[in-house]
């Protein structure tokens, strides 16, 4: 009987060992860094299972966990698609690919982003003696309006004072001033605010000295870049605002005040 026991207790052991063995061998693996993706592009949100293993048999659901209400994103179980409770905003534009699923591959395609879509992410997949999770932080870029700078008068030395403005980004981008040599100059002022149309982001500066003046708005490989150019001479100040597709020169003189259009190319950079 105790040789029996004996055997038995080891035999217990020996399970417990291989389903604890088992539960530490696999993981369900997202990305290190934040996601990004443009407004109105496709993406893909990465989740696997490694070392790879077949998921197609087990429960693969997507959600979010900081939203209050409704969290669910997508569902696969017993083999297929179930999204009778997805949020609203989801409909018809998630999708898993059946065959990665056999690789170990729950990667979520989620097609014609929306700034609504940014925030965190969990891919949670689950069998019936194992389940593991990871999280997916996507960011939603929005390319926001042209800068546009303008003069905010003179101070008592001469001195022009500029301001940059631009809005509709998303997250918040960076504006700085720069030279005719390309050397960054300093703001006086910055002002950032959020709303529902996204960041937006004023700066002034005041120049003392005629030059190229550049207003420089980006967010990772976008750039927007708006122009002033500011040069005296006997007969008065030129200061040439350059935004969009057009430079518009105001002269001042003594005497008075007048307008030159010129026409320039677009000034949206992809860098």
């Amino acid at each position: 009987i105790c040789k029996t026991s004996m055997l038995c207790a080891c035999c217990l052991k020996d399970l417990v060992l291989l389903s604890f063995s088992f539960t530490e061998q696999y993981e369900v693996v997202g990305p290190v860094y934040p996601v990004f993706a443009v407004a109105g592009e496709d993406v893909i949100l990465p989740c696997s299972v490694k070392p790879n293993i077949n998921v197609v048999d087990m429960r693969v659901e997507w959600n979010r966990p900081d939203l209050k209400d409704s969290q669910l994103v997508h569902l696969y179980e017993d083999h297929e698609d179930r999204n009778t409770d997805q949020i609203q905003s989801y409909r018809g534009r998630t999708k898993l690919i059946h065959q990665e699923l056999q690789r170990g591959n729950a990667s979520l395609k989620l097609s014609s982003v929306q700034v609504s879509d940014e925030g965190r992410y969990k891919c949670f997949i689950q069998s019936k003696s194992w389940s593991d999770d990871a999280t997916v932080d996507f960011i939603v870029e929005v390319v926001g309006r042209l800068p546009v700078i303008t003069v905010d008068g003179f101070d008592d030395s001469g001195g022009l004072h500029l301001q940059c403005e631009s809005e509709g980004w998303n997250p918040e981008p960076v504006l700085e001033w720069l030279n005719s040599e390309g050397v960054s100059l300093s703001s006086e002022t910055t002002d950032t605010h959020r709303n529902t149309d996204g960041f937006s982001v004023k700066h002034t500066i005041t120049i003392h000295h005629s030059d190229k003046i550049h207003c420089r708005v980006r967010l990772r490989h976008h750039m927007l870049e708006a122009v002033i150019i500011s040069s005296s001479n006997a007969l008065g100040k030129c200061v040439l605002y350059c935004t969009s597709n057009y430079c518009v020169c105001m002269f001042y003189t003594t005497i008075s005040l007048f307008t030159l259009l010129i026409i320039l190319n677009q000034t949206e950079i992809n860098v």
